[in-house]
C-alpha cells in the first residue's frame, strides 16, 4: 500500500484593508448587445484578491490540493478614531467603543470570506467546494489585513 503525503498547512498575514466580494451587477454590451456581469467594487476588489493570491503562492507549494480543506481567517481591521477618548486620555478607548467590527463601514463577514476563496481557488484548492470547514472573524488590530491558515485535512 502506498504511503499517503503528509497532509499539508501554511499560515501567512496579507497586510491592506480587506475587502468584499460584493454582488454582482449585470450589464449590457452597447456594440454586441450581450449580457455581462461586473463586480460594483472591482478597483477595490481585484488588488486585494491578487494580493492574497500572490502570498499563497509562495506559502503553498506544489500545487492545488485535491483534499479537503479547512480554511481559518481572522480580519483586521483598525479601530476608528471615534472610538477613542480626546486630550490627555487619546490613547485610551471610550467605554462605549464596541470591542468587535460589527457596524459603520464594516463589510460583511460573508462577502469577505467569498474573496478570500476566490482568491485561493486555482492556488490551495481547485475549487471553492473543496472547503469543508471554515474558522472565521473580524477583530481590531493595528495593522488591517487577514491572516490566513490554510490546511488540509482528512476526510
Amino acid at each position: 500500500m502506498a504511503k499517503r503525503p503528509p497532509l499539508r498547512s501554511c499560515e501567512f498575514f496579507v497586510p491592506g484593508i480587506p475587502r468584499p466580494q460584493a454582488a454582482l451587477s449585470p450589464g449590457i454590451n452597447r456594440k454586441t448587445g450581450k449580457i455581462f456581469t461586473r463586480y460594483s467594487n472591482k478597483d477595490a476588489l481585484m488588488p486585494w484578491r491578487a494580493r492574497i493570491t500572490a502570498l499563497a503562492v509562495t506559502h503553498w507549494t506544489p500545487g492545488p490540493s485535491k483534499l479537503a480543506i479547512c480554511v481559518a481567517m481572522k480580519f483586521i481591521f483598525v479601530r476608528p478614531k471615534c472610538h477613542y477618548r480626546t486630550g490627555a486620555h487619546a490613547n485610551e478607548l471610550k467605554p462605549s467603543a464596541p470591542a468587535l467590527p460589527s457596524e459603520g463601514q464594516i463589510p460583511d463577514l460573508d462577502h469577505l470570506e467569498r474573496a478570500v476563496n476566490d482568491a485561493l481557488t486555482g492556488v490551495a484548492f481547485y475549487n471553492d467546494r473543496q472547503v469543508a470547514r471554515h474558522m472565521t472573524g473580524k477583530h481590531y488590530g493595528p495593522m488591517p489585513g487577514v491572516q490566513l491558515t490554510v490546511s488540509e485535512i482528512e476526510e
